[in-house]
């Protein structure tokens, strides 16, 4: 067993929660198309949306990137005081992420910064993250992260350090703890996947305008998880992406002239 994500001292008593075999937060993994998106193909996770296309306000006015994260690392003002405009542009970037520079690694550090999908993902949910760790990025509730560490024979839990003092928007701390998985495959072997050196490019955008969360990805056809635009060998299951595209594409066209048909059919029956 080992504590791979800890936020408080070791002398607190742990309160083991529960594993996390399937995650909620981050879901750029094999079915994400159907959780996420119902079948709709482009409608993938695409990092967190807090201060960008959200914002909270509070009951007594305060502003946040999203109703949800905790008042004291991400308030931005009030609009009491000031009108909406005015917090927002002076903001810290906490708060308010337009065109500012990411701090630290990229998804949070953790097994998020060694993701193929950290630039897109960014380490899910900023208020699951603080909420469990005190900060954002690397969220453990993540659906890919649960199955690669099972491929590794390995799993994690959530462990409760520190409870929530009980005030609004609070929340408690805990430890992230690795451990062998006792329902994984006995042979699955740690096995580094050969993620593609791929551009993964930070496009401009309009001053003022919300940073956009891209690159966007495209939908491996052979293993139904997503890879990077212009790959050709899946990272994931090693498949040729444009063939299975190819047979897609031809498989979905056959069943529409087939749809059609039937249609045509029923009608004139």
């Amino acid at each position: 067993m080992m504590v791979v994500e800890r936020t408080v001292a070791d002398e607190m008593p742990a309160e083991r929660t529960t594993p996390l075999p399937f995650g909620f937060g981050v879901l750029v993994g094999p079915y994400e198309a159907l959780l996420r998106g119902g079948g709709a193909e482009t409608a993938h996770w695409a990092g967190c949306f807090a201060g960008r296309n959200v914002l909270g306000i509070e009951a007594d006015g305060t502003i946040k990137g999203c109703p949800s994260l905790p008042t004291t690392a991400y308030a931005g003002g009030a609009v009491r005081d000031i009108g909406i405009a005015e917090a927002w542009a002076s903001a810290p970037p906490a708060v308010v992420r337009t065109q500012k520079p990411r701090s630290g690694p990229v998804g949070g550090g953790g097994f998020s910064a060694g993701c193929y999908d950290a630039d897109v993902c960014e380490g899910g949910c900023t208020w699951t993250s603080h909420s469990l760790l005190g900060r954002p990025g690397n969220n453990p509730y993540c659906h890919y992260r649960a199955l690669e560490l099972r491929k590794q024979g390995k799993r994690e839990w959530v462990v409760r350090r520190l409870p929530a003092p009980g005030t609004s928007f609070d929340h408690g701390r805990f430890d992230v703890v690795e451990e062998p998985d006792p329902d994984a495959d006995s042979t699955a072997q740690a096995a580094k996947a050969p993620w593609p050196a791929l551009p993964r490019p930070e496009p401009a955008t309009a001053a003022g305008h919300a940073e956009p969360h891209l690159p966007s990805l495209v939908l491996c056809h052979g293993c139904n998880s997503y890879v990077l635009p212009g790959t050709e060998l899946c990272p994931h299951r090693g498949a040729d992406v444009p063939a299975r595209q190819d047979v897609y594409d031809r498989a979905l066209a056959d069943a529409r002239q087939a749809s059609t048909r039937l249609a045509r059919i029923m009608r004139d029956s």
